[in-house]
C-alpha cells in the first residue's frame, strides 16, 4: 500500500480513485450471463438467491453464506431491469460485506436476512446481520469504505429516489437498506 502510506500528488489521489471505483463497474460488466438471464426473467430476489447460491460453493465463504436467509415479503417486482441491475449491484455487495466481514459464522444464531419490500410504489432492499457490527459514520469524510462507496455510487446512477440508508453498532450487527421509488416499466424508453 505504498499509495496510501505516503502522501501522493491530487492528481495521483484521482487515478486511485478512479481505479478504486471502477473496479466495481468491472466487475459488474462481467457478471455471468446465467444471472444476466434470470435477473431479467426471474427478478431481483431470484438473482440474489443464485448469487448467495455462488457464495456457497466457495470454501471460504461457505460457513457465513449458509447463514443468509431470505425473507419472502411477495413483492411484485415488476421492475425496468435498469433498476433491476442496479439493485442486484448494490445488494449484493451489502450481502457480500456481510458475509465477509459480519462474523455470523461465529455465532451459535448468526444470520443475515434479505428483504425485500414494496408500500405504495417504494422498494426496499434490507441486508441486515446480527454480527459484530462496526463504527459507522457517514459525515466522517475520512471513513474509507470501498464497498459502501461502491453502493452509493452505483445508486446514484439512478433518479434521486434511491437511497442507502446504514445502521451499524460494536456488538449489534449492521442493517443497509436500499429504497428506491420505481417508475412504471412504460415510462422507462428502454431496458
Amino acid at each position: 500500500d505504498l499509495l496510501m502510506s505516503q502522501k501522493i500528488s491530487p492528481e495521483l489521489q484521482d487515478l486511485r480513485d478512479a481505479l478504486l471505483r471502477s473496479r466495481t463497474s468491472v466487475y459488474h460488466l462481467l457478471v455471468e450471463p446465467s444471472t444476466k438471464m434470470t435477473l431479467a426473467e426471474e427478478g431481483l430476489i431470484a438473482s440474489l438467491y443464485q448469487f448467495v447460491g455462488s457464495l456457497e460453493d466457495t470454501r471460504k465463504y461457505r460457513q457465513a453464506s449458509s447463514r443468509v436467509v431470505f425473507i419472502d415479503r411477495v413483492v411484485n417486482e415488476n421492475l425496468p431491469f435498469v433498476e433491476r441491475s442496479v439493485f442486484y449491484n448494490v445488494g449484493s455487495e451489502a450481502i457480500l460485506n456481510a458475509v465477509k466481514y459480519s462474523g455470523v459464522d461465529y455465532k451459535e444464531d448468526g444470520e443475515i436476512k434479505v428483504i425485500l419490500s414494496e408500500s405504495n410504489g417504494r422498494f426496499s432492499l434490507t441486508i441486515a446481520d446480527n454480527g459484530w457490527g462496526f463504527e459507522y459514520d457517514e459525515d466522517n469524510h475520512d471513513f474509507t469504505a470501498y464497498g459502501i462507496n461502491s453502493m452509493k455510487e452505483q445508486l446514484a446512477r439512478l433518479d434521486d429516489s434511491a437511497s442507502l440508508d446504514i445502521k451499524s453498532a460494536i456488538g449489534a450487527g449492521t442493517k443497509v437498506i436500499i429504497s428506491w421509488k420505481s417508475l412504471p416499466i412504460k415510462d422507462h424508453l428502454t431496458d
